[in-house]
């Protein structure tokens, strides 16, 4: 931060390099914290497979919770006590199992925003680095167009 601290910020110019340069350093810190927390044997890649079966779960039990609301009131029209109780305890399991998938999906999305703290400035640096050569192939690609044209 002290190398900061003495970048010039008379300029617009400067201002925007110091301003950079400190979300630069915060995110670095943040990383650095995130990694020693939740990461002390090293990072591991996320699994984002694993908040999509889970999203894919919630979706099915709210369909089949769906479908057993449906039932309940067919058998409610129809008096049908019998039918009406156990669709009633089957509908209460569904909630249960619900709410448990949405529990798993908090704890995967947490660890998700974790990992993603953790490998941000590496990711910034990536995109950086291809941003760069993007804008190196400009000219050819300019060129490409200009003969289409």
């Amino acid at each position: 931060m002290a190398e900061v601290a003495n970048t010039e910020s008379n300029t617009a110019e400067g201002k925007i390099l110091r301003k950079n340069l400190v979300s630069l350093i915060r995110d670095i810190n943040d990383a650095k914290k995130t990694v020693d927390k939740y990461y002390p044997d090293g990072i591991k890649e996320f699994d984002t497979a694993v908040l999509d079966n889970l999203y894919e779960k919630e979706n099915l039990t709210e369909q089949k919770l769906f479908e057993l609301l449906k039932k309940m009131k067919e058998a409610k029209e129809n008096r049908n006590n019998a039918e009406f109780a156990s669709i009633r305890t089957e509908i209460e399991t569904c909630r249960k199992e619900k709410a448990e998938i949405q529990k798993q999906i908090k704890q995967a999305t947490k660890a998700y925003s974790n990992y993603r703290r953790a490998v941000k400035p590496y990711l910034d640096a990536v995109k950086t680095v291809t941003q760069a050569e993007n804008y190196g192939c400009l000219d050819t690609i300019e060129a490409i167009y200009n003969e289409k044209s």
